[in-house]
């Protein structure tokens, strides 16, 4: 699971990556670093340099905007999943939509990335609505995100709402898959 902090404009990757050491030509033994690993970082690398667009509430609020944007700018072809909506204050959400998404995911590609977008309302603090977002979507990505290879989190605060209505607490679920036209 890696973490895209929109505030700060940083990464957390919360996986640990696998590095089989190796006896290296000196006598000592090093970590062997797989071409997969520098993709990733690779990859990593691409998203920080377009975090601020990914990070824009407006852009944000419209999928089919944000869905452009992020094909434009990652070798990836984006597919709107499903958007799960929360009470006011609230990290959980009905697991009954959760299970349908599962079952459709279920179907899919393990080679697929997720993104998950978290964003709440205006009401109350910045800090606190900010860790709150955080926690909707680590609440969607851990209750679908088994199968997947990789899963990115944005959490957006309520940098996207000026009020208290209740589309803002939401998490959006975006599916990702490698786009051969890139490479």
């Amino acid at each position: 699971m890696t973490i895209f902090d929109c505030r700060a404009a940083v990464v957390d990757t919360q996986t640990q990556r696998k590095n089989r050491p190796v006896l290296h030509y000196d006598g000592t033994w090093r970590p062997l670093i797989t071409s997969q690993a520098i993709a990733a970082a690779r990859f990593e690398r691409l998203w920080m340099s377009h975090l601020p667009e990914f990070c824009s509430a407006s852009l944000a609020n419209d999928s089919a905007r944000y869905i452009n944007a992020l094909e434009k700018a990652l070798p990836v072809n984006v597919r709107y999943m499903n958007s799960f909506y929360f009470a006011l204050g609230s990290s959980r959400t009905n697991d009954e939509h959760i299970h349908s998404l599962q079952r459709q995911l279920s179907e899919i590609s393990n080679d697929a990335q997720l993104l998950v977008v978290g964003s709440s309302d205006a009401i109350g603090e910045r800090q606190f609505n900010h860790e709150l977002s955080l926690e909707r979507a680590r609440f969607v990505a851990k209750k679908i995100g088994d199968a997947f290879s990789q899963i990115f989190i944005i959490p957006l605060g309520s940098s996207m709402s000026s009020g208290i209505q209740p589309q803002y607490r939401r998490v959006d679920v975006y599916m990702l898959n490698n786009d051969d036209r890139h490479i």
